[in-house]
């Protein structure tokens, strides 16, 4: 994630678009959204791209199988008619029709 990147943020389990404004240090940002004005220090795992800025090709980190625990890095293959996506990860692995909630 860099600055002036749309993402949506998290906040109480609701997400909000917004525009990071800052970068800090740790994997935290600065966000300002329309709703909910300046979040600071908000962490990179509460953020995720903007699902009208993932296409083909951007490097992205997903759950795969939607898994509750790590993020992987990976990149997107194929963005599918009903707004899931087809990523190929760093490690080989392929997974298709991948939730936007998983990635980011």
């Amino acid at each position: 994630l860099k600055m002036y990147e749309s993402v949506q943020i998290s906040v109480k389990g609701q997400y909000y678009d917004g525009r990071i404004v800052r970068v800090r240090s740790n994997d935290k940002y600065n966000v300002r959204t329309d709703l909910k004005g300046l979040q600071k220090n908000v962490k990179g795992y509460l953020l995720r791209r903007s699902v009208n800025t993932l296409e083909e090709g951007t490097i992205v980190e997903a759950k795969f199988q939607g898994g509750s625990g790590d993020w992987f890095k990976g990149k997107i293959k194929k963005v599918n008619a009903d707004g899931t996506f087809d990523i190929r990860y760093e490690d080989g692995d392929n997974e298709f029709s991948v939730d936007p909630e998983h990635v980011r």
